[in-house]
């Protein structure tokens, strides 16, 4: 349940604009579940968006963590692309 609610935090501080909250947030989510599928995602689409090269191998572990997990689920064809990012 802690991993719900880290979620659900993050995306709030998301959507405010905040993404260091926001990534912190993703970060504790998957440190209380790190078979989370959807906050593997939210992470991943952060990532990508924070555009910072340090970090594209968390967000391509993170994108191939959801194909794992749900190889069909909804975000499956975005992290399908940002699991391929050279």
């Amino acid at each position: 349940m802690a991993a719900v609610a880290y979620d659900e935090l993050a995306m709030t501080y998301e959507a405010k604009g905040d993404r260091d909250r926001a990534r912190a947030n993703y970060e504790k989510a998957l440190g209380a579940d790190r078979d989370y599928a959807t906050a593997n995602c939210h992470y991943a689409r952060l990532l990508s968006k924070m555009n910072d090269p340090r970090e594209r191998e968390k967000m391509k572990a993170a994108a191939a963590k959801v194909l794992e997990l749900e190889p069909r689920g909804d975000c499956s064809a975005e992290m399908q692309r940002l699991a391929n990012v050279q």
